[in-house]
């Protein structure tokens, strides 16, 4: 017998065979991998599970090839094992008391075999467990994951009975910082202002210093002033005085075009447009003044969005196009990303620095892009199914509130609410469907309240976050 076989009960390995094949190089990396989940704190991400996944199929087939060899093995040894059968069958004893002779050699082959079949045995066995315990480990990983989403809690909007108003083709609406007020612009240029509280909405004053459908209205977060813009092509600044009365403190006006979006940088000392001729411009407060635009689009700028350390702009428009700029030497804007969409994209949003969602005209799944590590252009990592029927329309703006973890996203006739674990997963909560695509609106900063308003009840709703 062959110093090199293992024996027991049942199986028959060639030892040197086993213990030099049982660990491939992509078996390694697929214990290197689990290992580091077995020291990990938070979940891989889809790309290391797909590492995972990758080397889990690679030694399928290597423990497949193994499987043939060894066979192959068997059937040489049954060989071996036949003819030493015929061999002792036709051996004659020259008595009863004398046996076949093996020599030391012989012995000592078997010995040896035995020794190494056991301790070969022993280490299989103690890395099996090894493994298992790893293996184990990275299955209560995915189901603790799991059971993280299962908890996040379910809520709802309910809408407020008190805080209904009838209203014709409101385009636009915006919160102030604490939700007190409502800002509502309407198609023929009036900006309606309300107070708001828990019992409803109380008309303040009516603004008209527009003369065409407005767009946009954006409140700032350091102050009760506003932003307005439309079909006018102007740009409102608005503030309330010592007397509670609403007045225009600035006005931009230079060579402008119909204004679809408007956002502030996080000093409020910037105005960032976007307009129907693909413009977007970049405006000093202070001075009332145009400092840089950039031509990037080649239709209707759609929405417009600042990543938290406004180092980072997106943009997309009806051309299909998604374009990353870089705010260069904190004094210049360059684009250094365009993405060419299948759809035209109709509202994005940064949730961070390095992640942003895009709703894409008529489909039914929200698309996440992030920031790789070490790479240096934004790539789509997730599809989330959502709801949406129906043609969508300009505005309504996609907004994350970063204390809930929640993403509001309007797609046709449905508004979409998404939530955000620790992994930088989306999934899913509800949505509520208006039945008609002409729906605008807007989330306050707290996430407490959603004002809408849709051409079916032509009401303005004012729904309150319940869990």
């Amino acid at each position: 017998m062959n110093s090199n076989t293992c024996l027991d009960s049942n199986h028959i390995i060639p030892a040197q065979f086993f213990c030099n094949n049982l660990f491939c190089y992509e078996d390694r990396l697929f214990w290197e991998c689990c290992k580091n989940i077995k020291h990990s704190s938070h979940l891989m991400n889809p790309h290391e599970l797909s590492k995972f996944n990758n080397y889990a199929e690679n030694i399928k087939n290597d423990c497949q090839d193994l499987i043939k060899q060894i066979n192959q093995e068997f059937e040489q040894f049954f060989i071996f094992v036949d003819k030493m059968k015929n061999v002792i069958d036709n051996y004659q004893l020259n008595s009863q008391n004398n046996f076949i002779p093996l020599s030391s050699e012989h012995l000592s082959n078997a010995l040896n075999s035995l020794i190494n079949f056991k301790e070969n045995h022993i280490n299989f066995i103690n890395r099996q467990k090894e493994n298992n315990q790893i293996l184990n480990q990275f299955f209560e990983s995915l189901s603790v994951t799991q059971t993280n989403n299962n908890e996040i809690k379910q809520f709802r909007y309910e809408i407020q009975n008190g805080a209904q108003l009838n209203e014709k083709h409101c385009y636009a609406m915006d919160f102030n910082k604490d939700a007190t007020f409502l800002a509502a612009g309407f198609i023929n240029g009036n900006i309606k202002v309300y107070n708001f509280n828990s019992e409803g909405l109380q008309l303040m004053q009516q603004l008209k210093e527009h003369y065409g459908a407005i767009y946009c209205i954006v409140f700032m977060k350091k102050s009760n002033q506003f932003i307005s813009g439309g079909a006018d092509k102007k740009i409102n600044i608005w503030e309330i005085n010592n007397y509670e009365i609403w007045q225009v403190k600035t006005k931009l006006q230079e060579d402008l075009n119909w204004i679809f979006c408007i956002i502030t940088n996080i000093n409020e000392d910037v105005i960032i447009s976007g307009s129907n001729n693909g413009y977007i411009q970049f405006w000093k407060i202070n001075e009332g003044q145009c400092f840089q635009t950039l031509d990037v689009h080649k239709d209707r700028v759609l929405s417009i969005s600042l990543n938290q350390s406004q180092s980072k702009l997106i943009s997309c428009a009806c051309d299909r196009k998604v374009i990353v700029s870089l705010f260069k030497n904190k004094q210049i804007w360059i684009v250094s990303q365009s993405i060419l969409l299948d759809y035209i994209p109709r509202r994005l949003c940064f949730i961070n620095d390095n992640t942003f969602t895009i709703q894409c005209d008529t489909q039914k799944c929200l698309d996440i892009y992030e920031l790789l590590q070490n790479e240096k252009e934004f790539e789509k990592t997730q599809e989330i199914e959502v709801k949406g029927e129906q043609g969508c329309y300009f505005c309504f703006p996609q907004k994350f509130i970063s204390s809930k973890q929640l993403l509001l996203s309007k797609n046709g006739n449905q508004v979409n609410l998404l939530i955000r674990n620790k992994q930088n997963q989306f999934r899913f909560n509800h949505s509520i469907n208006f039945e008609t695509g002409q729906l605008w609106g807007t989330i306050s900063d707290d996430g407490q309240y959603l004002a809408t308003w849709d051409n079916r009840s032509c009401q303005i709703q004012i729904r309150k976050f319940i869990e």
